[in-house]
């Protein structure tokens, strides 16, 4: 009898336990889009991480995030590697503006496979606030707590208010979605940012030290926008050494790239050189470089 009864607990155990699935193999191609920070302080950029998955015979334009009113900036790619068998790349931006309730899209991207296969992506946008927390719905989380007394409301009368007030709700934000959700402008690529920001310093009023604390800093900043490499807390022999290391520069760029870096810090530390014809020369360089690691632009952008 004893032995019977084991044999049912055995059976019954055996019986209730559920069957594993082997997990989904995921897509050949396919683009997700993550936000560092739905929220950002007033003044603070929202970071946006844009990954790109392929695998072999797929290939996939570019995927630029953008929202309207919000100035969209590239700020550096890092990839592609191989992870579990597909390529990865991630590109990272900045989208900066007033303050405000925006909504992240990235517009629907056509990736083409083998056998002329073709598959369409739609990456989901993302709703983000700057300077400002997202609003409360404090009415309709106290619905729930309202008195069952003799002399409330009957249940049907509130279950309608909330599900009118839901609603309402919805429609004011499928009205904000529209107007929000027409094209993003395109962003600025960091090799723009760099050129802005040099012909805006060489514009201003500064002295020789003052030109080169700020071509250093334009440099290092477009080189890690790019590279992904922490330029800014480096010194030149580190940043050389793995440009060298990453061969990112051909036999002609490197001692460009090595003369605007140990330039800028001769004059900086040593107030060594400057004057017009210097910075000229440095320009040529640092330009030079600046047109070698720019990110292409995507199929039907204007260059300009």
């Amino acid at each position: 009898m004893t032995r019977c009864l084991a044999g049912l607990v055995v059976l019954g155990i055996g019986c209730g336990s559920s069957p594993t699935l082997p997990p989904l193999a995921p897509p050949p191609v396919d683009v997700e889009v993550r936000v560092e920070r739905t929220v950002v302080p007033s003044g603070e950029p929202v970071v946006v991480e844009v990954t790109q998955w392929t695998t072999t015979g797929w290939s996939l334009p570019a995927a630029h995030p953008g929202a309207a009113e919000l100035t969209t900036t590239a700020l550096g790619r890092v990839g592609p590697s191989i992870v579990g068998g597909r390529s990865r790349t991630v590109v990272t931006y900045e989208l900066s503006g007033e303050d405000g309730s925006y909504v992240v899209v990235v517009p629907p991207v056509e990736a083409s496979g083998p056998s002329d296969q073709t598959r369409q992506i739609e990456p989901s946008p993302v709703f983000v606030d700057i300077g400002k927390a997202p609003p409360k719905l404090d009415g309709l989380v106290n619905a729930e707590s309202i008195p069952a007394e003799s002399d409330a409301w009957p249940t049907w009368m509130v279950a309608s208010a909330v599900g009118l007030g839901l609603g309402v709700l919805g429609l004011l934000a499928a009205l904000g979605y529209a107007r929000r959700t027409k094209p993003p402008p395109p962003p600025k690529p960091a090799e723009v940012v760099a050129r802005e920001a040099w012909a805006a310093a060489r514009s201003d009023d500064l002295d020789d030290h003052g030109l080169a604390l700020a071509l250093s800093q334009i440099f290092r900043r477009y080189l890690q926008a790019v590279t992904g490499f922490p330029m800014l807390t480096r010194t030149t022999r580190e940043i050389v050494r793995f440009l060298n290391q990453e061969a990112l520069l051909n036999e002609a760029l490197r001692p460009r790239t090595l003369r605007v870096l140990d330039a800028t810090d001769r004059l900086k530390f040593a107030r060594e050189g400057g004057g017009s014809g210097f910075f000229d020369a440095l320009e040529a360089d640092f330009l030079a470089v600046v047109d070698a690691l720019s990110i292409p632009a995507p199929e039907g952008e204007d260059d300009a």
